[in-house]
């Protein structure tokens, strides 16, 4: 009897360190794939900040100057072809549809922008960023050359009606008809 417990007492420490074994391997395998799952998740987290010198990126100032320009320039454009007053009232609320339609693509483009710049709203990497800042540097400039035309369109109009205004007011002068 006291050969067969001490035989079972050798059995318990084999099975003992076998159990040791197996749960240190148990343990390093769930350790090499935490470690793996976290490598991931800190290169994912990693995705959402924005790198500082992309927040230097001379474009996104650039960016912003071209809204300003197009806000100004929409403004003048109004003011300048209420004060000539040779639009119908149905033409000058065209012309204000277009530029607040206009202004309101801008706010989206900005609003973009600050996703793109801001830390923890996109995961992207810091090319994958540059490259979609310039292309919204490239849809602003696509929107301030379109205010720029339509600007310079609705002056031309204004001016060509005002001249021949006057060319008409001439001719009824000449002819006697004022």
């Amino acid at each position: 009897m006291l050969k067969q417990i001490a035989a079972l007492q050798i059995y318990i420490g084999y099975a003992k360190k076998g159990y040791d074994i197996a749960s240190k391997g148990i343990n390093t395998v769930r350790n090499i794939k935490k470690g793996e799952f976290t490598l991931h998740q800190d290169f994912f987290n990693s995705l959402k900040n924005v790198n500082p010198e992309i927040s230097k990126y001379v474009k996104i100032a650039d960016i912003i100057s071209i809204q300003v320009h197009i806000i100004k320039q929409a403004k003048q454009t109004l003011q300048g072809i209420k004060e000539a007053k040779q639009f119908t009232a149905e033409e000058l609320d065209y012309c204000k549809t277009v530029f607040d339609n206009l202004l309101d693509e801008c706010v989206k483009t900005i609003d973009e922008l600050f996703l793109v710049i801001t830390s923890g709203k996109l995961e992207m990497k810091d090319d994958e960023r540059i490259k979609r800042i310039n292309k919204i540097f490239t849809d602003m400039q696509d929107k301030y050359s379109f205010c720029s035309a339509f600007s310079e369109e609705t002056g031309l109009l204004s001016m060509q009606r005002m001249s021949e205004e006057v060319q008409l007011n001439y001719s009824k002068l000449i002819n006697g008809l004022k």
